[in-house]
């Protein structure tokens, strides 16, 4: 299964839910070993992938989220060996009946930490490229920089490649730090030769993610002529006495929307 493949169905694709939030769910290991399971628990990453698949997904994501040195605390050498074994382990678990996305992020640096971050970026995606890797998500995104330079390095060194951009924002519509949507997308049109689709996830509940994602369909259709990824959070985070996390939205609403 390729994504030029689902593309051509013309209709909705359907796309695995969190990671993150399962794993704990079903284990009740802390969210902190989620991408490092990936080597010391690797049957049960593959389970939960599989699990997405029998359920209906056509688009894997790797679990590979928060794989890098500033979310794990590790060295670069051992990010590298979590993203090649999540690579294989969703590419496995696709099999024919999905495609396997290399899943990225931002990495934010500590404190006041002043750093280039590029050179991580990079090698995590030649980490992604060496076990196959032909679909890219860059996903929960507030800024577009230094996702176009990682792009621009795919696209030169794998022209073939699908990569896909995804921002968050609020319910207001912004991102965190105080940019709209509309001004990602007129920063992002310039480079839109660059990437195979763009999207909205997290940030906002399926409400008020798909007044969004009509603005941002509209937006593709007039300027930038890309296929739209949405999705939404399960609703809005309340926090338990336990001081833990839940989403409380089931999953007829999101079915019916």
């Amino acid at each position: 299964m390729n994504l030029d493949t689902l593309l051509k169905q013309k209709r909705p694709v359907i796309t695995d839910g969190a990671m993150g939030t399962y794993f704990t769910q079903k284990t009740g290991f802390s969210i902190h070993e989620c991408e490092w399971a990936n080597i010391s628990r690797p049957e049960l990453i593959s389970e939960i992938h599989r699990e997405y698949v029998k359920a209906g997904a056509q688009f894997l994501r790797t679990n590979t989220f928060s794989a890098n040195t500033k979310s794990l605390g590790c060295p670069l050498a051992d990010v590298l060996e979590i993203v090649r074994a999540g690579y294989r382990l969703a590419k496995e678990a696709a099999g024919c009946q999905a495609v396997a996305a290399a899943d990225m992020t931002a990495i934010y640096p500590r404190g006041d930490e002043e750093t280039d971050l590029l050179p991580e970026y990079l090698a995590i995606t030649d980490a992604f490229l060496s076990e196959g890797a032909e679909v890219f998500l860059f996903e929960t995104l507030t800024e577009l920089s230094p996702f176009d330079q990682i792009a621009d390095y795919l696209k030169k060194k794998k022209p073939e490649c699908k990569v896909l951009i995804s921002f968050t924002v609020s319910p207001e519509g912004i991102t965190r730090l105080g940019v709209p949507l509309r001004r990602l997308l007129d920063e992002l049109k310039p480079h839109r030769e660059l990437f195979d689709g763009i999207g909205l996830n997290c940030g906002c509940g399926p409400a008020h993610i798909l007044k969004f994602a009509r603005e941002l369909l509209s937006y593709s259709r007039q300027y930038l002529g890309l296929p739209v990824l949405v999705m939404p959070n399960a609703g809005y985070p309340r926090w338990k006495k336990t001081v833990r996390c839940s989403i409380p939205l089931r999953s007829i609403f999101l079915i019916r929307l």
